[in-house]
């Protein structure tokens, strides 16, 4: 070990109190300067005295101590050209100082205005130039402000809001990796208070880093479950709100009136569902193609645990080790397999009864007639490393046309586990960042999963791949920016392992919980901090000034800076789709004086009326989109029906069925319904609303979906197809509670099995009672 450093205790003790002595003083000076300065704005004579006794008999005499320079008034040679340096004022006070505190004494009201003036005005003067050299020491700041820039990698995040004595930086760094290399963002805060935002402008930080010299991002938005709402990042901000925000943070309102920021390319990803080739998508008509582009998932690439959890939706425990096995096998056998290929196999496995064969091929047929599960040969399969090589692309996954929830989950597993495992086993110079907007709709928490069993099987699925992305997402180079309404909503081993809180609105509770998964303890600083205004947030995790200084453990409040690019509304939008086909729609006349004959800037966003002169922006850039259906476009060949040669097989294909079996479900879900789980039985009243949840859960089984008996005449239906299907009359009144009943018929125990898996998801909406 060196020596170098080494010190007896007497040294250390006596430089120890040394540095004691120094930090006290200059504590002491700040106080007493601050003093004399209330004192001043006070404006009294007592106050004025105060002030003069005050500088002449413990600021100047202990500022010339701790600074050495005596007389004070010494300093003239480094502070000559200070604006508050007033050395003749100074000297006078220095010399006379007695005199001029007994002007504000007794002899007050004898003096003459002008003695009185004068007298308050060397005193006003002396303190700023004694403040003057107090800053010049480093004793206190030499300017106070109520907000400061703060800076995420690239861009201006938002204004710290802060006290005047607040020391954090201008600009402080809301954002830093050096401790952790990526970033875990998790945006949480109710509707309407900006979190969305917010989670845009994070996400936008990253695009202009990457644009940037230095370090490269690809980012990957990968979850929009509804409305097309991540799909306008390559549109200039419309929103007049947020525009206003930016230009008083003093940015230009948006991307199109910077000198320096280009459009984002973009591409809009979708899975290709059964009757996505008649939804109304964006069209170029100048380029003749739609601005999203429609893929398909290989069966083969989704992982055991998704396809697994799924089959078991519809089976029970003892079958899991078998459904295990049938995946294994096939996937062992295969490179390139089918959902076909599964059904088959599992059809084969002798250990399966009938009824649990049929369950399973059952799931399997409903998500094979999704439409967008298909193999690697297909046409539409991505290639994952032209999407990862291309980091000028902003690259955006949706699941927005989805007319099922399922089809959106199972596209979100398979985009969440291909990212994360493409760049767990590349070299890629870049690093990628996923963006995931209400993220409590796939890895919720485990009482707010779906009601229904094969949704909230993907989801519980979801929840594995995410807990492993989170854990070794820095392995991947992956950053994460990710945002929910209640953190609580999430799964736990979810919630807990971001690094990097943005709080816009929150309870005691919730704080309580953040900062104890951030390992700091100060809720009630920060809770004090906190704001009801929409757009501003808290900081907590990951800061630059907490990790220089152990005192800080967040910065809040933060009023966050909008996106460059336009923010969906679904009031003014309706939807993504509709607002392109709204927004990039070139202006062709004056708003001013109507005239027609335009003259167009060099990158599109300016016109400028060659009648009366007047200018202005043109969001759409003069490019042109409009809505039409990929059905009705000439050369567009996509075919969103499923192959025949993929096609699950029925167990009518596959079983041998004696003519006596039993009608097939697959076929007539309600004359099989009433077959095989209703009964007569004399006296027993069954509640209508028990045998359609029991025949939902019977239909879906066998790849049907639910049907709404909400609707009046869906239950009508169904009332006339049992009436053919029941011997005897089929009738129905109400109960002594209420609620209405078939008279004279009871659920078989394989009815009662349909009914208890509904009744065992009854409690998923009720509030969280405790941590899952």
């Amino acid at each position: 070990m060196s020596t170098d450093n080494r010190q007896t205790v007497v040294d250390y003790a006596t430089s120890d109190q040394q540095k004691r002595d120094y930090w006290d003083r200059e504590s002491e000076l700040e106080e007493l300067i601050e003093r004399c300065s209330r004192a001043t704005a006070r404006g009294k004579p007592k106050h004025y005295g105060y002030a003069a006794t005050t500088l002449a008999e413990d600021i100047i005499p202990l500022l010339e101590d701790h600074t050495g320079v005596d007389p004070i008034h010494r300093y003239s040679s480094h502070l000559s050209d200070h604006e508050d340096w007033h050395y003749t004022d100074l000297v006078e006070f220095y010399d006379r100082h007695e005199t001029i505190a007994a002007c504000f004494g007794d002899a007050y009201a004898d003096l003459p205005p002008h003695t009185i003036d004068r007298a308050e005005g060397v005193v006003e003067r002396t303190l700023r130039s004694i403040t003057a050299i107090a800053e010049h020491e480093d004793i206190v700041m030499d300017s106070y402000q109520g907000r400061a820039d703060g800076t995420g990698f690239e861009v201006k995040l938002g204004e710290h809001l802060q006290d005047g004595r607040m020391d954090l930086g201008d600009p402080v760094e809301l954002v830093t990796d050096e401790q952790v290399d990526a970033v875990k963002w998790l945006v949480c805060g109710g509707t309407g208070m900006g979190k969305s935002t917010g989670t845009e402008r994070f996400a936008e930080d990253y695009l202009a880093a990457s644009h940037a010299e230095g370090r490269d991002y690809k980012i990957l938005d990968i979850l929009g479950m509804r409305q097309g709402e991540n799909w306008l990042v390559d549109l200039p901000q419309q929103q007049d709100d947020l525009r206003r925000i930016r230009e008083e943070q003093g940015l230009e309102p948006s991307f199109a009136e910077a000198d320096d920021r280009e459009p984002p390319q973009v591409e809009i990803l979708h899975p290709m569902t059964r009757g996505f080739c008649e939804k109304s998508l964006p069209f170029d008509p100048d380029d003749e193609q739609f601005r999203v582009r429609p893929f398909t998932v290989p069966a083969s690439e989704f992982r055991k645990p998704v396809m697994v959890s799924l089959i078991m939706s519809r089976l029970s425990e003892s079958e899991e080790a078998t459904i295990r096995e049938v995946y294994d096998e096939v996937d062992e056998a295969k490179d390139d397999w089918s959902l076909k290929d599964i059904a088959e196999a599992i059809l084969e496995r002798d250990e399966l009864s009938d009824k649990h064969k049929s369950k399973a091929v059952g799931v399997l047929r409903s998500l094979q007639n999704e439409g967008f599960i298909r193999t690697h040969a297909d046409e539409h399969t991505l290639d994952w490393h032209d999407v990862m090589q291309s980091t000028e692309t902003y690259t955006i996954f949706s699941q927005a046309l989805c007319d099922r929830d399922l089809s959106a989950l199972m596209t979100f597993a398979y985009v969440l586990d291909r990212c994360f495992r493409h760049r767990e086993g590349s070299n890629y110079n870049s690093e990628a960042v996923l963006v995931m907007r209400e993220l409590w709709e796939v890895v919720p928490h485990k009482r707010r999963r779906s009601f229904d069993a094969r949704e909230a099987a993907v989801q519980e699925a979801i929840g594995q791949i995410a807990m492993k992305v989170m854990r070794q997402n820095r392995h991947a180079g992956i950053h994460i920016v990710a945002d929910t309404q209640e953190p609580s909503d999430l799964l736990k081993s979810v919630r807990e392992l971001f690094n990097h809180y943005v709080v816009y609105s929150a309870n005691r509770d919730t704080i309580d919980d953040i900062f104890e998964w951030t390992q700091n303890n100060r809720t009630r600083s920060f809770w004090s901090t906190m704001t009801a205004q929409a757009g501003q947030a808290g900081i907590v995790g990951q800061a630059k000034p907490a990790l220089e200084n152990r005192d800080i453990e967040f910065v809040s409040p933060v009023e966050v800076t909008p996106p460059s690019h336009h923010h969906f509304d679904v009031k003014t939008d309706g939807t993504g789709w509709h607002a392109r086909a709204k927004y990039f729609t070139p202006t062709e006349t004056c708003s001013e004086c109507g005239h027609d004959v335009l003259e167009r800037s060099a990158d599109g966003y300016m016109v400028t009326c060659s009648e009366c002169g007047h200018e202005e922006l043109d969001a759409s850039g003069g490019r042109t989109e409009t809505l039409r259906r990929p059905a009705d476009v000439d050369g567009v060949t996509w075919d969103d029906s499923v192959p025949s040669d993929l096609e699950v097989p029925t167990l009518g294909d596959k079983l041998e069925v004696d003519e006596d079996s039993g009608p097939d479900p697959e076929a007539f879900p309600v004359k099989a319904f009433a077959e095989y789980c209703l009964t007569r039985k004399s006296g027993t009243n069954t509640v209508k609303q028990e045998v359609y949840e029991a025949f939902n859960a019977f239909a879906q089984d066998y790849g049907h979906d639910p049907w709404d008996f909400d609707d009046q005449s869906v239950s009508i239906r169904f009332g006339k197809k049992l009436k053919k299907r029941m011997d005897g009359p089929v009738e129905s009144a109400p109960n002594g509670d209420g609620d209405m009943v078939f008279y004279d018929i009871a659920l078989t125990d394989e009815g009662e099995y349909y009914l208890d898996g509904f009744d065992g998801l009854s409690d998923a909406g009720k509030p969280i009672a405790g941590s899952q």
